[in-house]
């Protein structure tokens, strides 16, 4: 196990796929939670799912100024942060209205960045911070211009943040991910089986014809590389960005 048994890790974003997978995996390595979600009802079910009930919870609305400014984590010890960013909704205007881009990154950015700002103080000597970002931040893709607008605004905080946490051996890095085998995406693979025809696994293999390993991603694939980089994996290792595509982006 690459973390001790008594580490406390914050999970920002918690009641999102990726987040509750990532918090049953690392419950079940004996790690210590505090999870946040904008929905209590998503985080008392994610709760229920956790063998160990020794776990905290906090209800957090991005959009909602006050219940992050009260600072809920004033009594808390962490020795990690994940926090899982926000998916903005996806559109190809690259000229989107000002009001639009204002709801973007209040959502997006401002209003996760100000969690991480609250709960970095409570941050123990050499901790670890990891932000998910995707790979918009690392290669352009047209069809999404607004994310990658968003996910090189997490570089570039990551970047600062290593800068100024290095001295507390505090590591901040971030994980940009590609194609992700959701419960949605693998329903939409059934539906265009029977409508078409095709099999299953020729639709897979069709939609991952540009990933060198030949698949994408799944949430346990995730939670255990999320689970390295929160041990001593990144004891030398801040600033970076760790791209988990199967290979896909091609620039060096």
């Amino acid at each position: 196990m690459s973390i001790k048994s008594h580490s406390s890790t914050l999970v920002i974003g918690a009641t999102s796929e990726i987040g509750a997978a990532l918090c049953e995996h690392l419950a079940s390595k004996n790690i210590q939670l505090a999870m946040t979600g904008r929905n209590k009802n998503k985080l008392d079910h994610l709760l229920s799912s956790i063998i160990e009930k020794n776990h905290k919870t906090f209800c957090i609305d991005y959009l909602k100024n006050k219940q992050i400014q009260d600072n809920p984590f004033a009594n808390e010890r962490f020795d990690g942060i994940v926090l899982i960013t926000p998916r903005p909704s996806s559109n190809p205007d690259t000229t989107p209205t000002s009001d639009i881009w204002r709801e973007l990154f209040e959502c997006g950015f401002v209003g996760p960045m100000e969690v991480l700002r609250q709960a970095i103080p409570n941050l123990n000597n050499n901790s670890k911070i990891i932000i998910l970002s995707g790979i918009t931040s690392k290669q352009y893709y047209p069809a999404l211009p607004q994310f990658a607008v968003l996910r090189s605004m997490w570089l570039a905080e990551a970047k600062a943040l290593s800068n100024d946490l290095g001295r507390a051996g505090i590591s901040v890095n971030t994980l940009s991910l590609g194609g992700i085998w959701t419960e949605r995406l693998s329903e939409k693979i059934e539906e265009e089986s029977r409508a078409t025809g095709s099999s299953i696994k020729d639709i897979q293999s069709h939609r991952t014809h540009n990933v060198p390993l030949g698949k994408y991603a799944t949430f346990s694939e995730i939670a255990h590389v999320i689970e390295q980089m929160l041990g001593k994996f990144t004891s030398h290792i801040s600033g970076q960005n760790i791209v988990l595509d199967g290979g896909f982006v091609s620039t060096y």
